[in-house]
């Protein structure tokens, strides 16, 4: 009965997922992603491609608010302030110049959704570094955190972590207080 409703197609990759997810594998999304193009679309059309290969450089450069806006992206949302602030300098740069900004877009999303994948979806490094997380006992957890900020500290050059900034009531000149 619910694969007449959803569609067998649908219902098949719900039941999969469901699965995999009985079996221990999670993704760090609050939401599926989009599939992006299929490998058939994406064979027929020179500017899919185009926008595939431009999402690839550009992704060699991806800055962490950026990432936040490409998850959006990846998972169906596309506004243009989500698009623009998701895509990189490239995505921007190639639109104007194509001929089918629609195929390039979609090309360009699809290499966002598989990079989007690759980090926090099923199987991506951020389920499984919280896989390894949960493997560890208290004091393997303990000792983790405290080397880490220790290694932070490192890179703070003597600088005291809680140092607040305090400005003038113009906002003009910001001074450090402690």
């Amino acid at each position: 009965m619910a694969s007449k409703l959803l569609g067998e197609n649908t219902f098949a990759k719900s039941a999969i997922a469901a699965e995999r997810v009985a079996n221990g594998a999670h993704s760090s999304l609050d939401r599926p992603l989009d599939t992006g193009l299929a490998l058939a679309d994406f064979q027929l059309t020179k500017q899919s491609q185009l926008g595939y290969l431009i999402a690839v450089k550009d992704l060699m450069a991806v800055t962490f608010d950026q990432f936040t806006f490409m998850i959006e992206w990846a998972m169906g949302e596309q506004t243009p302030e989500i698009v623009n602030r998701a895509a990189g300098p490239g995505y921007h740069d190639y639109l104007r110049q194509v001929d089918d900004s629609q195929a390039f877009t979609a090309g360009y999303r699809t290499a966002v959704i598989h990079f989007v994948h690759a980090i926090a979806g099923e199987g991506g490094f951020i389920p499984e570094f919280e896989n390894q997380l949960d493997d560890l006992s208290f004091e393997q957890t303990e000792w983790l955190v405290n080397d880490w900020f220790d290694h932070v500290d490192q890179y703070l050059h003597g600088i005291y972590p809680f140092q607040k900034l305090a400005s003038t009531a113009d906002g003009q000149d910001c001074k450090t207080a402690h």
